[in-house]
Parts: structure tokens; C-alpha cells; sequence
């Protein structure tokens, strides 16, 4: 088993964090691909440093848009489909027509953005070159949730008179703890 390209942790870091356990390197790694991806999903974003080649958004008609993901690192261009039909005629748009946010990956514009679906594209690179350490933190206490449900086999409580048994929902839904949604919430995508 391999680390993604994009985990926001690493086995030798999570190995400590976790302490004494009967979990394999393996296992381990399995548990931070997917508290990434779980993370990734509930923030609406990739967080680790990619490069979007011809990334292509939407237009929505206002004076500031944002780019699909962020913070940008370096911006090459931005285009804008000037086809009335279904065909591509991608035309460069000049940077005196609009100027950037880097840190929000917000592009804000001289005049307003032509509204459009697929309207518009970039080339730029975008997200943490070191992962902020509370974004480490909730991916390491994610991967420790879902060790811990693991063993368990999901198994959050039980009690033998009278028998009862409640399964753990909090190891996939990484925001039913409030640390880690804390840190979900400061890196949510925004929405204009």
C-alpha cells in the first residue's frame, strides 16, 4: 500500500501521533488515503500543491470569480471561451482586465465575468507546499478514529445485560467531532 500523492500526512509522523498500536504500516496508510480524501471532500478542495493544466470553471456574470482551487502559487494564464456554440475558441484574457487574490484564489475583474458554463479556464498551481499543522493534526485524530472503529469493527459501545450494541458513525463523518470540524470549517471553500 502506497501513500497518495496528496495525503496530508506521513506514516512516520502518524505512527507517532497514534502511539502504541496493533495496526500495520499498511493499514496505517489506508487510514490516511482516506481520512485525506474524507477530508478533501467535506472542504471542497485539494489541499496539497498540484499543478491545473486548462483547468476549466464556470463564469457567473459578476465582477469577482473564484478559481477552482487555492491558495495559488503561480498563475500562468486565463482564458475565456469566446464560442456563441459548443466549439472552443479559447482567447487569452489580458491581466489588465482583472488582477488576483492569490491567497483566496480569488480573480476579481475590471468589468464583470461573462456568465457561461465551462466558460472560462486557467493554468496555475495551487495549494500547501507544507500542510498547515492543524490540517495535519485532523487528518492524524481522523486516521485515529478510524483505527480505532477499525478494531472495533465499528463497534462504538456495547452492553451485555440486556444486550445492546451502537456502531460508530464519527470514523466517516469526520466532522462529528468537533476538533476536526473546526479545522474543515477554517478551510471550506468559499462560495461567491
Amino acid at each position: 500500500m502506497d501513500l497518495s500523492s496528496y495525503a496530508l500526512v506521513n506514516l512516520a509522523d502518524t505512527k507517532t501521533f497514534l502511539g502504541t498500536t496493533s495496526l500495520s504500516d499498511d493499514q496505517i496508510k489506508l487510514f490516511i488515503n482516506m481520512a485525506t480524501d474524507l477530508i478533501e471532500t467535506a472542504t471542497g478542495r485539494r489541499l496539497k500543491t498540484t499543478t491545473y493544466t486548462a483547468e476549466v470553471f464556470d463564469g457567473n456574470g459578476e465582477k469577482e470569480m473564484l478559481l477552482p482551487q487555492y491558495p495559488v502559487t503561480a498563475f500562468t494564464s486565463l482564458e475565456k471561451n469566446g464560442a456563441l456554440d459548443n466549439s472552443s475558441s479559447w482567447e487569452t484574457v489580458d491581466t489588465d482586465q482583472y488582477w488576483r487574490s492569490d491567497d483566496e484564489g480569488r480573480l476579481i475583474g475590471v468589468a464583470r465575468f461573462a456568465c457561461g458554463v465551462g466558460n472560462y479556464r486557467a493554468t496555475f498551481v495551487a495549494g500547501y507546499t507544507s500542510i498547515p499543522y492543524d490540517l495535519q493534526f485532523a487528518c492524524m485524530k481522523l486516521v485515529q478514529l478510524l483505527g480505532f472503529s477499525y478494531k472495533a469493527n465499528g463497534i462504538e459501545s456495547e452492553r451485555l445485560g440486556d444486550h445492546s450494541v451502537v456502531f460508530s458513525k464519527s470514523a466517516m463523518d469526520p466532522e462529528s467531532d468537533p476538533m476536526i470540524k473546526k479545522v474543515i470549517d477554517k478551510y471550506k471553500k468559499p462560495i461567491l
